[in-house]
């Protein structure tokens, strides 16, 4: 539909390009493999974790697995949630889990920590060398 008076007609095919911000986020594994801790940095966003997964593998082997309760596990703004092994369940929160079927989680020369959600999906990731 070309006019020389209007010039030419166009469509905007274009789809609006959607942004997701994750807010959490493994923030860390303990040196000495006492915990892994899971963080959300949102400032106001609640985070449902219920029925995800946390996968501990190091030199690419998987080390431990953790899943969390399949109902009500919800992070709050800026908490952190940690995962002890269960050598070190006396240090423990209120809020905080304990992985019975690990006494620790192992540290070696590559580390990662992979965050799933219910769908399997990665989440996040963390390496450490």
């Amino acid at each position: 539909m070309a006019d020389g008076k209007y010039g030419r007609a166009r469509s905007r095919s274009r789809t609006p390009e959607r942004v997701v911000k994750h807010y959490y986020e493994p923030v860390k594994h303990s040196s000495d493999g006492q915990y892994i801790a899971v963080e959300n940095t949102s400032l106001i966003h609640y985070i449902d974790i219920s029925a995800w997964k946390i996968e501990h593998i190091v030199d690419g082997v998987l080390d431990a697995m953790f899943v969390f309760p399949s109902s009500g596990v919800i992070l709050k703004p800026k908490q952190t949630i940690k995962i002890w092994g269960n050598a070190y369940r006396h240090l423990a929160y209120l809020y905080d889990f304990v992985c019975d079927t690990y006494s620790r989680f192992d540290v070696g020369y590559e580390t990662q920590t992979v965050l799933l959600n219910q769908f399997r999906e990665v989440v996040c990731k963390l390496n450490s060398y």
